[in-house]
């Protein structure tokens, strides 16, 4: 036998004295949006990182430039490198030119 508190709380909540909500699940999973939320945030972030690490080398190579650019042709030729390739000998790794 319910107590008359019970009820009356019961009552309040749309009178429905069950244990059970009618007409509603006890869970509700939706699994198939988080794997596709996961891949999606992780190629965003992933790419954040990328853009970033792009970035930071940039910086760093047109640092290397400037500094380059700041040489004398002599010391530029005791390195073995003409000003006009100085953007070639910095880039080197990256690109085959």
């Amino acid at each position: 036998m319910e107590s008359a508190a019970r009820m009356a709380y019961l009552d309040s909540m749309g009178g429905n004295r069950s244990p059970i909500p009618k007409g509603f699940p006890m869970t509700i999973q939706n699994t198939a949006i988080l794997p596709s939320l996961r891949n999606w945030s992780g190629a965003f972030f992933a790419r954040i990182g990328r853009v970033l690490n792009a970035y930071m080398t940039a910086q760093s190579r047109h640092q290397q430039v400037a500094a380059l650019d700041a040489k004398s042709d002599e010391e530029l030729a005791r390195m073995g490198i003409t000003r006009d390739r100085i953007v070639h000998y910095v880039f080197r790794d990256r690109l085959a030119f």
